[in-house]
């Protein structure tokens, strides 16, 4: 009895200390029933993100019933953040994002009707492309979202949100209330660059991430960009191109 119960501790103690993912996990339930388990979740800003399977994927807080954080939470990089999308994502977790909040991201270049998620659209691709979009209703109008990653490491970047349909530069109300936003989250721009009928705009986000408004014919371009991850892209970008030169090829010149 006295052996048994010994070997039993030990076990157990073994147990606590290899195991403690075991008796450790965060739980989201959506507020449409849905329970996600996971190793480790943590908030950031409007969303509560969480690990499953390896992946990052967020959710607003505006869809979540219950939430139990029992981990560590896990401090997001340094970076630009617009709604469900974080600079330093990949591919992979991008899509995941896209699934879990039915939006109808995929590869650049295709044309799609569909308003919902795809997975055809966009799993395919994830280790090939690094170019994606998706459209999302952004102030009441449906802007077209254009994702870039690196060539290499498939880390987002830059982020670019195209509204149509806003009218001249000058005159649009919308360009008004748009920059207005931008002022009253960044402050004053760091850069104000005049062209013949209108200005491009440069807000400082953070120490590495610069968002830019850039009005055009009846649109407006507003890019984020993550600065190190963007310096990170030409490396790899030039790395590939110093790949492309074979022997044979130079044997050409």
């Amino acid at each position: 009895m006295g052996q048994t119960m010994s070997r039993l501790l030990i076990v157990i103690c073994f147990l606590w200390m290899f195991l403690p993912s075991l008796s450790i996990a965060d739980t989201i339930i959506l507020k449409n029933g849905k329970r996600i388990d996971s190793p480790q979740c943590w908030e950031d800003g409007d969303l509560v993100k969480c690990k499953v399977y390896g992946q990052t994927i967020g959710y607003q807080k505006k869809d979540i019933e219950e939430v139990t954080i029992e981990s560590i939470p896990e401090k997001p990089s340094e970076g630009f953040r617009f709604g469900v999308w974080q600079s330093g994502i990949t591919v992979h977790e991008a899509i995941d994002i896209a699934e879990a909040h039915n939006l109808p991201f995929h590869r650049s270049g295709l044309i799609i009707s569909n308003k919902t998620f795809s997975a055809k659209q966009s799993r395919p691709y994830a280790d090939t492309e690094t170019r994606f979009e998706c459209k999302e209703l952004v102030f009441n109008k449906l802007a077209t979202l254009k994702f870039n990653f690196t060539p290499t490491s498939k880390k987002l970047y830059s982020l670019e949100v195209l509204f149509g349909n806003t009218g001249m530069p000058k005159n649009s109300e919308f360009r008004q209330q748009l920059e207005a936003t931008l002022r009253e989250k960044y402050g004053k721009p760091i850069q104000i660059t005049d062209h013949v009928i209108y200005k491009d705009y440069d807000w400082r986000v953070n120490n590495n991430a610069i968002v830019t408004m850039k009005p055009m014919n009846n649109s407006i371009l507003v890019t984020y960009r993550d600065v190190t991850l963007s310096s990170l892209a030409e490396t790899e970008k030039l790395n590939r191109v110093r790949k492309g030169f074979t022997r044979s090829d130079k044997e050409k010149f």
